[in-house]
C-alpha cells in the first residue's frame, strides 16, 4: 500500500509507569510516546510518511506503553482495532489461526455515472477559526444510574450514545454564553457503514467504512430541551440509498481533502462526538497483564468528544485520584485541575457498566455548571 512500509521505534523511559501518572491525552504525551514521522521525524511531507507507525516505550518498572499510529485513510477504529487485536493474539499463541483480513472495497465504489439523490449538509463548507485556541482535557464518568436517569429524563427509548451526545452538545452549547437564538450549530458524528450498505462490507473488511453525518439545529433549539431525537434522525437516514448518493458525492469533489475537519473545515460553534462504545478494547491483550490505559493518545481540536465505556483501570485512576486529593477537596464532586490550562474532572465512582466521555473543550468552555 505504501513504499515505506511500517515503522518500530523501541525507546527507554526513566521513569516508573506511577511516576509517569495517570495518561492524559495531549501533544506533549503524544511526542514522547508516539512516533510522528518515522525515521525521519524532520520530514513533514505526509506522502513520505509510513502508513503504520508503532513506538514501544519500556518504562523503568517493567512497565511498557505500546502506541499505534495508523493513517485513518487506510484504516478506521474497528480496523485499527481489529489489527491490533491480532497482533496481540499472535504475540500470545503464535500457533492459534487467525481470520483472514477483507480488502475487497468493491462495495465502496461510486456508481458510473455518479448520482447524488440527497442533500449532504455533512459535508458543507464552514468557515474556519481564525486562529485555534488552545486545548485542554477532562474525563467525565457517568454512573449507570445517572445514565438511566438521563435517558429517563428525555423520555422514549433512545440509545446511551443517542442520549449523552445529545446531552454534550446542549451543555456545551450552554456553556458558550448567550448566542442569537437563529445561530446554527452543528453536532458531528461517524457511522460504520460495514452492514448498511448493500451489498454489505464482507466480514473482517480492513479499511476506512466510516461516514459522518451531521444533526443542525438553531442555539435556541438546544436550550429547550436535548436533541437526542434528532441525532436518531441522522443515523437512521444512513440507509443503503443515502450511503450511495454520499459516495457519489465524493466522487465529484475534484479537492476531497478540503471537507474534512483535519483541514479546518470545523466552525467554533460544531461539536464532535464520537462513539467506541462497540470496540472491543479488552481484546487488545499482549500477555503483559492487565492494560492501565487504552485510548486516544491525543486530541487536535477543541470540541471532540468521544464516548466510551470506563476501562477497568480508570476505577484505580480516580480511587488514586481520590485519595491524594481528598482532604482539599473535602466534600466537592467537581474538581478545576490546573493542567496547563483549565480543566474540568468530574470525580465520581466508576463501575463495569459506565460510560466515560473523554472531552477535550477549549479554555473559554470549561466553565460550564456539570453536566447532570
Amino acid at each position: 500500500m505504501h513504499r515505506r512500509g511500517a515503522y518500530f521505534a523501541e525507546a527507554v523511559s526513566e521513569l516508573s509507569l506511577d511516576e509517569f501518572g495517570v495518561y492524559t491525552p495531549s501533544v506533549e504525551n503524544c511526542r514522547l510516546l508516539v512516533p510522528a514521522h518515522g525515521s525521519n521525524p524532520s520530514d513533514k511531507n505526509e506522502k513520505s510518511t509510513p502508513i503504520l507507525l508503532v513506538q514501544l516505550t519500556t518504562f523503568r518498572c517493567g512497565g511498557v506503553c505500546l502506541a499505534v499510529a495508523l493513517s485513518h485513510q487506510a484504516a478506521d477504529g474497528i480496523s485499527a482495532l481489529s489489527f491490533t487485536c491480532a497482533w496481540a493474539a499472535e504475540t500470545r499463541n503464535p500457533t492459534q489461526p487467525i481470520p483472514d483480513p477483507s480488502f475487497d472495497h468493491t462495495p465502496l465504489t461510486a456508481r458510473s455515472p455518479p448520482t447524488v439523490r440527497f442533500s449532504h449538509p455533512e459535508f458543507d463548507l464552514r468557515p474556519r477559526p481564525a486562529a485555534p485556541k488552545p486545548v485542554s482535557f477532562a474525563y467525565l464518568y457517568l454512573k449507570t444510574a445517572q445514565l438511566r436517569a438521563l435517558k429517563a429524563s428525555i423520555g422514549g427509548e433512545y440509545s446511551s450514545y443517542e442520549a449523552v451526545a445529545g446531552h454534550i452538545w446542549r451543555c456545551i452549547c450552554l456553556a458558550r454564553g448567550p448566542a442569537q437564538p437563529d445561530e446554527e450549530v452543528r453536532l458531528l458524528m461517524t457511522a460504520d457503514v460495514r452492514k448498511r450498505l448493500r451489498p454489505p462490507l464482507t466480514e473482517g473488511y480492513v479499511g476506512n467504512a466510516i461516514i459522518p453525518t451531521v444533526v443542525v439545529a438553531k442555539a435556541a433549539d438546544l436550550v429547550e430541551a436535548i436533541p437526542a431525537a434528532r441525532i436518531r434522525e441522522a443515523i437512521v437516514k444512513l440507509n443503503n440509498d443515502y450511503l450511495r448518493s454520499s459516495l457519489d458525492f465524493l466522487e465529484m469533489q475534484e479537492d476531497k481533502q478540503r471537507l474534512s475537519r483535519s483541514a479546518g473545515n470545523f466552525a467554533a460553534t460544531d461539536v464532535s462526538v464520537t462513539s467506541w462504545i462497540q470496540l472491543p478494547f479488552d481484546d487488545v491483550d499482549f500477555g503483559w497483564g492487565r492494560t492501565e490505559y487504552v485510548g486516544m493518545a491525543a486530541f487536535t481540536y477543541a470540541r471532540q468528544c468521544t464516548v466510551m465505556k470506563t476501562p477497568t483501570a480508570a476505577s484505580r485512576w480516580v480511587s488514586r485520584w481520590r485519595r491524594s486529593t481528598w482532604k482539599a477537596l473535602r466534600s466537592c464532586s467537581m474538581a478545576l485541575c490546573l493542567h496547563r490550562k483549565p480543566s474540568m474532572l468530574w470525580l465520581m465512582e466508576v463501575d463495569d457498566r459506565s460510560i466515560m466521555c473523554m472531552i477535550c473543550p477549549s479554555v473559554s468552555e470549561c466553565t460550564f455548571n456539570g453536566l447532570l
